[in-house]
């Protein structure tokens, strides 16, 4: 009872801290607390989307969902352990942003809670307990990474993975009791179920520090036995290493396996990375040093801003300072670890200090990481996980863990020390509580610069007012085209100062419109959205009418000429645009446009079908006229809902080339649809580059006549071969028109 009231009563004095140095009474908790980047990824994902389950419902226009995936619900609750915190946030404020906001703020004490239990198993006790635990919630990373990388803010559960790491050294080893013939192998250890709950059912929400808990267990694991002499320790680190990535592979396949396989149509898991990302974002060891950016003392902040200008690769890794306490403990880690022992017993600082050995090995840039992300191309190839793993850098939350614990025992050893040494009659408290006053006190100035800031809640309340004027003039449902085309991750800063996430803006603001953002790469809804935005609005306003759409919403602030492109389009539909307050934003009402001009909305579900058909046909490709370059020609909608590209006959170029595929080695045929209007010659053929060379594939010559042609060339692709074109040439002389390339495996 007395541990436990302990525990309460340091968790009420790190919440009253908290509100403190986090300046919490100042934050509108109805606003979110950052509103761009990032955030807006995780305001939509991994907020609205857990508590509504429609994200893939009002996305990817117009090949969204028809309803709600509701098994969801359940599989995110057993699977994604912050989905529930999530939850929790939203019942105790009311909306999907109070809870986002809720969820952040309670991370600070799940983290202090889980790392003050953690701390107290290791044998450090209060006050230094205490310090230790409240240093590591309230380290920079924390700080810095705030809404916007919302997983990483969630790390309470790595005191639970660090305290498994240290286990592997005891003497008893997990799982294991003794009897009369030894150890025995005990499935009743109460300690392994709980690990196994800590990795299959809590720990996969994040595959980060699952994943670099593996890492660790696997390299931490024989030196534990070698320490011990024993296999023990080795065979249970592999075992937990295994167990912890089991989830990180089952869990996409079950999701996948649930998902409505309509979902294809816009998602294929697109590859954020690839190889070379294990050193985009290393771990630095002097940035573990460092001040903290925007640091309170001028000197210690130009210091800071001097190493940044200076050196190259300076990302999200500038958000592993640890401040000057966080830093010294670092250096006793490696200092423990390095010098010689003088016995053969490793004492809990040791421990430590060889595994943030191992981090720093691991994670630095060119190291360990970077080895295995060169076998594993070479091995298994440029898209396989461990080639495109990168991110390294935020291991420093299982190095910030025992960085603090490092610092606090060496701060009571040496408190200890200089009464001893000085006024060994007087109390342990008259030395103790002042030293460790004055040591909080000054980690807490140097380590957070600055209250929890709020960013842009005012472009926050304009987008609310803004969209719920629109949402409450249309019917639920209603489609909305976005302008310009962006993708999300791969279009990254689509101008100065604004990010692809924008897009996301409008669906965070509604419940019940549809967008077309947020399709992956080379998807049939991404090749639809992107020839769509193409088109000029004479030709783009019948598609979008005969696509179901609604409205046109044109975001402002991502085109360098608002005017040329809201001109065009109002003197199209007649109409000026509703724009919103910030004047970021402005809407263009499709719908009496569609109504005089009688277009009938397109029968979406064979269109939906026949795509799906050429998903389901392994290996099958089309492209779309509108989905290829061209140096001549305009792309115009035909009534079938294709998109062409059409060419008078005074014109002379590629009417469409590229797209630079790469395709899989083998034979394969490609039917060229297109027609013609005149006397003359129409090349066409497929090339690929080949060991710095434009080879060609095969090819052919089109005679001129009034007719639609379907083409059909075979050729073959050998290992090597990329970047492959599709190239159809009009000369002078002959009218053409592209309607498409649909390429199909021989080899099947």
């Amino acid at each position: 009872m007395r541990a436990a009231g302990q525990a309460i009563l340091a968790l009420i004095l790190f919440s009253i801290l908290f509100v403190w140095v986090g300046g919490i009474t100042r934050l509108d908790l109805n606003a979110p607390l950052v509103y761009n980047g990032d955030a807006l990824w995780m305001l939509a994902y991994y907020d609205q989307d857990y508590i509504n389950d429609d994200i893939n419902v009002r996305l990817h226009a117009p090949f969204e969902l028809q309803s709600k995936e509701t098994w969801r619900y359940a599989y995110d609750a057993l699977q994604h352990s912050n989905s529930n915190l999530m939850w929790a946030g939203y019942l105790v404020g009311g909306n999907t942003i109070s809870a986002m906001n809720y969820y952040y703020l309670a991370t600070f004490l799940l983290i202090f809670a889980s790392a003050y239990w953690v701390i107290g198993r290791l044998g450090l006790s209060n006050p230094f307990r205490f310090g230790a635990a409240t240093l590591y919630a309230l380290m920079p990373y924390h700080f810095q990474r705030s809404v916007g990388h919302l997983y990483e803010s969630s790390y309470y559960l790595i005191p639970l993975l660090a305290l498994v790491l240290v286990l592997l050294w005891q003497a008893r080893p997990l799982a294991y009791r003794i009897g009369p013939g030894g150890w025995r192998f005990d499935i009743r250890d109460r300690r392994l179920w709980l690990v196994l709950a800590l990795l299959i059912l809590l720990g996969s929400f994040h595959p980060y520090h699952q994943f670099f808990f593996a890492a660790l267990a696997v390299s931490v694991a024989p030196f534990a036995g070698w320490y011990r002499q024993s296999w023990r320790p080795v065979l249970i680190g592999f075992g937990l290493a295994v167990i912890a990535l089991v989830p990180l592979v089952v869990q996409p396949a079950i999701e996948r396996w649930l998902a409505d396989p309509q979902l294809a149509l816009a998602i294929n898991n697109q590859s954020i990375s690839g190889y070379g990302g294990a050193e985009t974002f290393p771990l630095k060891m002097i940035q573990i040093i460092l001040p903290v950016q925007g640091h309170r003392w001028p000197l210690l902040a130009h210091v800071r801003a001097a190493y940044d200008a200076a050196h190259p690769l300076n990302n999200e890794n500038s958000t592993t300072s640890l401040g000057l306490i966080g830093a010294i403990g670092f250096l006793i880690c490696l200092f423990a670890a390095l010098l010689p022992s003088r016995s053969d017993r490793l004492g809990t600082l040791r421990i430590a200090g060889l595994i943030v050995l191992i981090c720093v090995l691991i994670a630095s840039m060119g190291g360990v990481s970077s080895m295995i992300s060169t076998a594993s191309n070479w091995l298994f190839g440029p898209t396989f996980p461990l080639t495109e793993a990168r991110g390294w850098n935020r291991i420093i939350l299982f190095i910030g863990f025992f960085a603090y614990f490092a610092a606090f025992w060496a701060l009571r050893y040496s408190l200890l020390w200089l009464r001893r040494r000085w006024i060994p009659t007087s109390a342990a408290a008259v030395v103790i509580w002042p030293g460790f006053i004055a040591v909080l006190a000054f980690a807490l100035w140097d380590q957070i610069p600055s209250p929890i800031q709020q960013q842009n809640p005012s472009t926050f309340y304009s987008d609310q007012r803004f969209f719920a004027q629109i949402e409450h003039e249309f019917p639920a449902g209603s489609r909305v085209f976005q302008y310009p085309f962006v993708i999300h991750h791969a279009s990254d800063w689509v101008l100065p100062g604004v990010y692809y996430t924008d897009q996301l803006r409008p669906y965070i603001s509604t419940q019940t419109l549809h967008f077309t953002f947020g399709g992956d790469l080379n998807t049939p809804q991404l090749l639809w959205y992107e020839a769509a935005s193409q088109l000029t609005p004479d030709q783009q306003a019948p598609y979008l009418c005969a696509y179901g759409f609604s409205g046109l919403l044109l975001h402002r602030n991502m085109v360098k000429d608002v005017a040329a492109v809201e001109r065009p389009w109002q003197e199209q539909l007649g109409a000026a645009p509703i724009v919103s307050q910030d004047a970021q934003f402005a809407f263009f009402d499709l719908r009496p446009y569609c109504t005089n001009h009688a277009i009938a909305p397109l029968d979406l579900d064979p269109i939906r079908v026949h795509l799906m058909q050429q998903l389901a046909d392994r290996g099958t490709r089309y492209l779309g006229a509108g989905d290829m370059p061209s140096t001549i020609g305009k792309l115009r909608a035909d009534a079938d809902g294709s998109i062409s590209r059409s060419a008078a006959a005074d014109g002379e170029g590629f009417l469409v080339y590229g797209p630079y595929l790469d395709l899989a080695a083998g034979h394969y045929s490609s039917a060229f649809d297109l027609a013609l209007d005149g006397n003359g010659a129409v090349p066409i053929d497929v090339t690929a580059q080949r060991n710095g060379q434009t080879v060609s594939l095969t090819q052919a010559i089109l005679t001129g006549s009034t007719a639609r042609y379907q083409k059909l060339v075979e050729f073959e692709v050998k290992a090597g071969d990329a970047s492959l074109e599709f190239r159809v040439y009009k000369p002078r002389g002959i009218s053409a028109q592209v309607f498409g390339v649909a390429i199909h495996p021989l080899d099947q």
